[in-house]
């Protein structure tokens, strides 16, 4: 049987990206199908979740801008320990590693490279080292990564841009049954939000998560309904989030923007059920899976058109895709039933075509496949 090494950077915290790996290898295990990771960090969250995964973990030597010394490292050790017949890499930059060794490779290309998606050309000495990454990633993804994978058109047409070559659509699962069983009235009693018209962000802080954009929103949509709330939930702690906060303290938003910090997933599938509407602002990168489980509660999503996951919401006319958040907020508080009845209509489809089972299935078929080639 196919023996897989999945690679992945850091699974220290339980994210999106972290979300995948775990799904993927209780599928591997559950089926028999021998399989490690490779990663610099694995949380006891990750390992509680997938019982039959071996993890190996290294640490660098040293990191190096763009995470030169992660690639460094995973390459060594996959020079020196070729023992799988297929690498399935995700994040960056673990494909490189891959591609540097001996052993097929096939790339779960979750989100191109920030620095390929973010380039502006050379303004300081250091971008000359970046255009060297550049030309290195875009030879190596092209004439020695095996096989590719995407979630969706959006990134397969960004991928197809950056790296003038074909890539395979196999759409991530979502946990259905567990997310659209949630109890919204836990989070309203737990957070006080009787009364309250709730949106919600839900996402690690970062500006490409964009909390800014919604608080923002917030501001103006309390001008004209003071019963609006913002419940920003994800990770912080850095220089971003003590941004956000500033704004908000400069224009007197405390008592109308909750930051939670890091909770837990049963909190945040209850907060899904207490929000009235789930905003995306997403600057590019991330998120994928975070409107799809608030769908799943049957809530209204609002998507930046920048969201990978925005052409799949699109087609199915099962979110609002816009930049214009304000004006989407304020148009879904006035006709509320009719979205909640479109949000009803992507819990159906979320339900029916979104399955850990078959991205699972449909990811290990391809790399069987590379390896016959």
């Amino acid at each position: 049987m196919t023996s897989l090494l999945i690679t992945h950077p850091d699974l220290s915290f339980y994210g999106g990206a972290e979300l995948v790996i775990t799904e993927l290898c209780r599928y591997l295990g559950n089926h028999g199908i021998p399989h490690d990771v490779l990663t610099r960090a694995v949380s006891d969250e990750v390992k509680m979740l997938t019982p039959k995964t071996n993890y190996i973990t290294i640490s660098p030597s040293w990191q190096g801008r763009w995470q030169t010394g992660t690639a460094y490292a995973f390459w060594r050790y996959l020079k020196e320990h070729p023992d799988w017949d297929v690498v399935n890499a995700h994040n960056y930059p673990t494909h490189l590693a891959a591609a540097g060794c001996s052993i097929p490779t096939v790339w779960m290309c979750n989100e191109p490279p920030s620095f390929h998606i973010h380039y502006n050309g050379v303004k300081r000495p250091v971008d000359l080292f970046k255009i060297a990454l550049l030309t290195a990633d875009r030879w190596m993804v092209r004439n020695r990564v095996d096989d590719i994978i995407v979630a969706d058109e959006f990134n397969q047409q960004r991928f197809s841009k950056l790296y003038s070559r074909p890539s395979h659509i196999i759409p991530y699962g979502i946990d259905y049954a567990y997310f659209s069983s949630g109890e919204g009235k836990r989070a309203v009693e737990s957070y006080h939000l009787e009364d309250r018209f709730v949106l919600l962000h839900v996402g690690v802080f970062s500006p490409l998560k964009n909390q800014m954009a919604s608080v923002r929103c917030l501001k103006k949509i309390i001008r004209t309904d003071p019963s609006g709330i913002l419940i920003l939930a994800g990770q912080g702690g850095n220089w971003y989030e003590e941004e956000v906060r500033a704004y908000i303290r400069a224009h007197h938003l405390e008592k109308h923007v909750l930051i939670t910090g890091h909770i837990s997933r049963n909190t945040i599938r209850d907060l899904y059920h207490a929000a009235h509407l789930a905003l995306f602002p997403v600057q590019s990168q991330g998120s994928w899976l975070s409107p799809f489980e608030a769908l799943c509660a049957g809530t209204p999503v609002i998507v930046s058109p920048d969201i990978t996951s925005s052409s799949l919401i699109s087609m199915h006319e099962i979110g609002t895709v816009t930049r214009d958040y304000v004006q989407a907020v304020q148009t879904i508080m006035q006709n509320y039933n009719d979205y909640a009845t479109q949000a009803e209509r992507g819990r159906r489809w979320v339900r029916d075509n979104l399955k850990w089972e078959k991205f699972c299935r449909e990811l290990f078929e391809r790399c069987e496949a590379v390896v016959r080639t």
